[in-house]
């Protein structure tokens, strides 16, 4: 689904492209694909609990718990709005 999601637009699939989601799903979805996966932590889970719900090769590549910490991995200092 990702693949087909991507058909037609620059870059391919690889590290310089991002999937956020919230779900175990779209991690793994990410990670199936070949693309970097960022999981957003609205739900507030404990590391803990990540590390036993994320299975070993489908954990994300960065995790952000609010949109301040999606955007401080997604802007230069300079640009971020905080």
């Amino acid at each position: 689904m990702v693949h087909r999601a991507l058909e037609g637009l620059a870059p391919q699939p690889g590290p310089e492209v991002w999937f956020v989601g919230d779900s175990t799903t779209d991690t793994m979805a990410a990670k199936d694909a070949g693309i970097t996966a960022i999981y957003y932590n609205g739900a507030k889970w404990e590391p803990a609990d990540l590390v036993r719900i994320f299975p070993g090769s489908h954990r994300p590549d960065a995790i952000a718990g609010d949109f301040p910490a999606l955007e401080a991995l997604a802007l230069p200092p300079q640009r971020r709005s905080g």
